[in-house]
């Protein structure tokens, strides 16, 4: 009789315990997808406003990132991203 109160009670504390485990995992994962994701947002901002320097310079200042003379905009485009790393 009292094995049929602890089965269920011993079974209910593994559960718990293995939905902390995973609850924690979750918070993990979350935390880090929010961070990739901050990441990301800051490189995408400095890209853009790279490529829209670029673009005023190429445009109104025919000049390329390095200062050489430019004629086509994607020409300039094309030198700024050689720079740009993996």
């Amino acid at each position: 009789m009292v094995m049929r109160k602890i089965i269920p009670l011993l079974f209910s504390i593994v559960l718990l315990c293995a939905s902390c485990v995973r609850e924690a995992e979750f918070d993990d994962n979350f935390n880090t997808a929010y961070n990739n994701m901050g990441d990301a947002l800051v490189l995408g901002i400095t890209m853009a406003e790279e490529i829209s320097q670029v673009w005023y310079k190429a445009i109104f200042e025919n000049k390329m990132p390095n200062g050489r003379y430019c004629s086509d905009y994607n020409d300039a485009l094309k030198e700024l991203f050689a720079t740009y790393k993996e």
